[in-house]
């Protein structure tokens, strides 16, 4: 079995299929990419068991066949090569890599050997893929890291009638997103709770479609030369809708650029095990953090204020993460007392809704 492949192409779908290589596994072959030869047609695939990425490549051939390689490796070698064209050939389970000056050998287990996920079918939903990946860009971040309540480890992903949202928390930040696009999108609601590896299948993309298969235990998504299935996680998820509060009547509107800069210098001064800081909310706001070992630090900023004057404790990091996801001139923090948490969001935005809530800390 033989092929030529242009070296751009070949690198192009081995880089998108090498983020489901797993570089630690009792299952060898979870470290290699399959080659699948099927005329002009190369597929391959890489999968860790939970997801699963497929990439397709133009060659020239008339052979038929499959084949597996380390897929780092590989990845390695094709990236540093810097020949216009390549020749790939595979023998009695070797497989030769060569260009006019060079030749290499790999050693592969073999192709049956390879695990494969469920295939999808059905309808899927074609959606922006720049509006999918603005949604998980805003929301992935408050994800939570290893929590025992497997909803928290992803992204909550649902459509409804003509709306396309995005939920993540770890209990102490939720981010939400919502794009409406007057026209529906589908007959009944679909939701999906899944893992951060779906944004960075999409990141990297130069295509403006995305077609989206769900299924009870299964999610795809599908571009014109690639595609990811990833298993989904476990839910049902939190009812967030009823988690946001509705009534808020005091509120700052602040400068963005003031606040995060403000608070990238007084995080210097919070408590290690806490990031802790005071924030009073007035026409001046006021941010405040002390450390006995080794200071303390106060920041005004100049505020829009209405309402009541109300101090509110809040991990700075975590502050500091949401504000720096809000791309807005101004920044808008609704709150209530110092036990409720505080909305904070864009003062304006273009075409999507998005809000944060920040669970406050005791002072």
């Amino acid at each position: 079995m033989e092929f030529t492949v242009l070296r751009e192409s070949l690198l192009k779908a081995t880089k998108q299929v090498s983020k489901a290589l797993v570089s630690r596994t009792p299952m060898p072959i979870l470290s290699n990419i399959l080659f699948e030869l099927d005329g002009n047609t190369l597929t391959l695939t890489a999968t860790n068991m939970d997801f699963a990425i497929t990439a397709k490549v133009d060659v020239n051939s008339n052979d038929k066949g499959s084949f597996t390689l380390l897929g780092k490796p590989f990845l390695q070698l094709i990236q540093n090569l810097d020949e216009v064209e390549i020749n790939v050939e595979n023998t009695g389970g070797t497989t030769y890599i060569s260009t006019s000056r060079s030749k290499y050998r790999f050693q592969g287990q073999p192709a049956e050997d390879f695990p494969r996920m469920e295939s999808i079918d059905g309808e899927g939903v074609t959606l922006p893929t720049p509006d999918v990946l603005e949604g998980m860009n805003f929301t992935a971040f408050c994800i939570a890291k290893d929590d025992p309540r497997a909803f928290l480890n992803g992204i909550l992903w649902e459509l409804r009638d003509s709306e396309l949202r995005f939920v993540a928390s770890d209990a102490h930040k939720l981010g939400f997103y919502l794009k409406d696009y007057g026209t529906r999108l589908v007959p009944e609601k679909k939701e999906a709770i899944v893992p951060k590896n779906v944004l960075d299948f999409l990141k990297d993309t130069e295509h403006d479609k995305v077609k989206v298969y769900f299924t009870e235990k299964l999610l795809k998504l599908e571009l014109p030369d690639s595609s990811l299935i990833t298993r989904l996680i476990d839910g049902p998820y939190v009812p967030y809708e009823s988690v946001i509060p509705k009534d808020y009547e005091d509120e700052v509107v602040v400068n963005t650029d003031e606040i995060l800069s403000s608070l990238k210098r007084v995080i210097n001064f919070t408590p290690q095990n806490t990031n802790l800081i005071e924030i009073e909310f007035s026409s001046d706001m006021v941010i405040h953090a002390e450390n006995r070992e080794m200071g303390e630090a106060t920041e005004h900023i100049p505020a829009e204020h209405k309402g009541k004057v109300e101090k509110i404790g809040f991990n700075g990091q975590y502050l500091s993460e949401i504000i720096r996801h809000v791309k807005s001139e101004k920044t808008v923090i609704m709150y209530r007392d110092i036990n409720s948490p505080v909305i904070i969001k864009p003062y304006e935005t273009e075409g999507y809704q998005l809000l944060y809530l920040l669970m406050p800390v005791k002072l």
